[in-house]
Parts: C-alpha cells; structure tokens; sequence
C-alpha cells in the first residue's frame, strides 16, 4: 500500500521512499515520477547498511539514524509506522531529511524519553491496509449493495422479470437468479447462454464493474430494477 510512482525499471517505489533514501530520488519534482537510482540505492545498502532494525528484513534499502556514528537503519515506512521520530528540513530548493532511533531522538522532540509506543498506536490507529479491514470493508460494501437494490422494484420468488411467468421446470428453459441483484430470469427471456450452469450467475448490469451496485433507471419509462440490458447509445 501507499503513495506509488513507477521507477525508471518498470518497477513501482513509495515516494515516501524515493526521497527518504540515500541515492533515490524523484526524477520530476513536478509530476514526482519517474523513481530513479533505485539500483544505486539498493546497491549502497548493501555495502553500508544491516537489515532494518524494526523488520528485520534486509529487502530494498534503508536510510541511517541520523545520529553521528549511529548505524541504526530503518525503511523509512517501519520508521513512520514504527513510532520513530522523522523530520523534514527544507533548505532553498531542496529538501534534508531526517530519522532518529528511540537512543538518540532529539531533546526538542522529546529525547530517549519520547513514548514511541504512544507514537506507533497513533500511527496505526487509522491505518486501513490490513487483510481484517479490507475484507470488512468489502463486507459492508457488499450489504449497502443488497439494500440499495432493496429500494427497487422488487419481483415474486420464482417468477420471471422478462415475461412474469411462474417458474417452469422445463429443461429446454430453465430459470436462473442474478447472485447480486436477486431477479429471476427464463434463460431464453433474457438470452442467457444455455451452458450457463455455474453459480454464481449475474445479470448485465450486476456482471459490469463499473455498475454493480448502481441505481439505473430504465431510459423507457421511470422504474427502477428489473432485467436490464444495455441500449446501443450506452443506456439501460
């Protein structure tokens, strides 16, 4: 996660990382892309730095504490997240950036006493990447979808939204409910495809990325929901 720009490689790098790092750096301060010098970057880690000291991996590269002497190092998203205390200095044109370990934290910003593990909790209370939130949030998006199409039309169980007939037990014919929306079609009525056996099935609308969940009103008369298709000019 986080602010991403592609890297002269084809790769993808934060730009939080690109102008924390030593030998990174963003190669158009005004569109901020390309990344540049990740090579280098990686390359002089290597040679100068251990595995950052809060993840303990040794992957990408890592910048030092600032500290004189200090051989502290730390990405720059485990130091932010981490708690650690960072700061950026304008100076003309150009930017300097700092990082301290807990040791060596500036008086001025609290020295060794600065509660880091205050800092981190206030960090991470709003952080929204983990696998728990995301699936949570896609759970809550998906119950708004069922009761947005509650306020639409709504059809009998088991009777058809194209030609209201009951539901048959025809082979030739049978019906199928749109997973999302909940409708019920004849396969021929709606020109579902006869190999069409899995489930999940979606209708038109509800199978389109860029609609699911969407009010669409039908541009021949004002109701909403039902078995829509798309009209030649873009319209439902």
């Amino acid at each position: 996660g986080g602010a991403l720009k592609r890297t002269q490689d084809g790769n993808w790098a934060h730009v939080l990382c690109a102008l924390w790092i030593p030998h990174a750096r963003v190669a158009n301060v005004v569109d901020m892309g390309p990344i540049v010098g990740v090579p280098d970057a990686i390359a002089y880690n290597r040679t100068h730095n251990d595995a950052c000291a809060l993840c303990n991996r040794a992957h990408g590269a890592c910048l030092q504490c600032s500290a004189p002497g200090c051989r502290r190092a730390f990405h720059p998203m485990c130091a932010w997240y981490g708690g650690l205390y960072m700061r950026a200095q304008a100076l003309g044109v150009d930017c300097s950036f700092f990082v301290y370990c807990q040791e060596h934290t500036p008086e001025e910003a609290g020295g060794a006493a600065r509660s880091v593990a205050q800092q981190r909790e206030m960090r991470l209370r709003d952080r929204t990447d983990t696998a728990d939130s995301r699936q949570q949030r896609k759970r809550r998006k998906e119950l708004q979808e069922r009761e947005r199409f509650k306020r639409e039309d709504q059809y009998e169980i088991g009777r058809c939204a194209v030609c209201f007939e009951k539901r048959t037990s025809a082979a030739d014919n049978p019906m199928v409910q749109c997973y999302k929306c909940e409708i019920f079609v004849h396969k021929r009525c709606y020109g579902v495809d006869e190999d069409v056996v899995a489930s999940p099935w979606y209708c038109n609308r509800c199978s389109m990325p860029d609609k699911v969940g969407r009010h669409v009103v039908c541009c021949l008369c004002p109701r909403k929901g039902g078995a829509f298709k798309p009209t030649s000019d873009g319209q439902w």
